[in-house]
Order: C-alpha cells, then structure tokens, then sequence
C-alpha cells in the first residue's frame, strides 16, 4: 500500500496472490494509479463489477495479462486464423491439467478455474478475433486426491 500510495508512482502493476487482486486493483485506482494486473482481475463478478465501475468513473486504465497471446505458437496460429490462411475455425477445444499438485489441500477450490484455465477462455478467445461466447462448458476432476 505504500507503494500505491506514493505520489511518485502513475502506475502498478499487480503480481500479488489472485485472492489480492481486487483489492489492491481498487487501491491504485483510488490513488489514480494506472493497473495492469495479471489474471485474474478479481476471482467474482461481484469484484470485476466494481472494479469496472471505480475504473470508469475514474476514467483510470486497468488492463489485465495474459502471457499465453505473446508465446509464439499461439501468436502463429493467431496470425494464420486473421490473414485467413487456414480458413474461419468452426471449434475450438481446450483441454488443461493442473501440474504436480503439492498440498492439494491448501490449493483454492476455484484456482484450476481462475489461475490456471482462465488462460484457456483467453487463449480461445484470441484465437476466434471478433467471436463472442455463447456457451462456456467446464469441467473438473480431483483424480489424484478424490476426497478433495
């Protein structure tokens, strides 16, 4: 909060745990800060709301990253899909895996969901530039600890 306090600082970026985001994204933009935070913006709508609500009402920037636009095989395959060359894709499937789980326990119920496939709805959407979702389907497993 220093930091976001200081009159020296125009902008943030915010790289805390995703359970912080919210807060501190609210923070900077009532010290008039510009954000760029990385995903998620917020883990509920009840967060993004206001945060898109202080945002405008500020006229504050906030932008949120997604790494997965500048990794070069999307990047390829999204410039292949705009210049027209492989033709309109009709569907577009995403399968994600949590890496090795240590402590599943203390791993957030939602964090396959907000942390890790989020990158997936990104990614599907930078690859259909102009389409907009009509349906979103998720589905998740705990295979290797099933109690949790």
């Amino acid at each position: 909060m220093e930091l976001i306090q200081d009159p020296e600082i125009d902008a943030v970026v915010i790289a805390s745990p995703a359970r912080t985001h919210a807060s501190h994204v609210l923070a900077a933009i009532k010290q008039g800060k510009a954000v760029f935070c990385e995903k998620p913006m917020a883990v509920n709508l009840k967060e993004v709301n206001e945060i898109v609500q202080e945002s405008e009402k500020s006229n504050i920037l906030v932008q949120v990253g997604f790494n997965r636009r500048f990794e070069k095989g999307f990047k390829a395959a999204h410039e292949e899909i705009v210049s027209g060359k492989i033709g309109m894709p009709q569907l577009l499937k995403s399968t994600t895996r949590d890496p090795m789980l240590n402590r599943a326990e203390s791993i957030p119920e939602w964090a396959i969901f907000l942390e890790t496939l989020i990158h997936d709805f990104d990614a599907l959407m930078y690859l259909n530039p102009g389409a907009k979702p009509v349906e979103v389907y998720a589905v998740a497993d705990a295979l290797i600890r099933p109690d949790l």
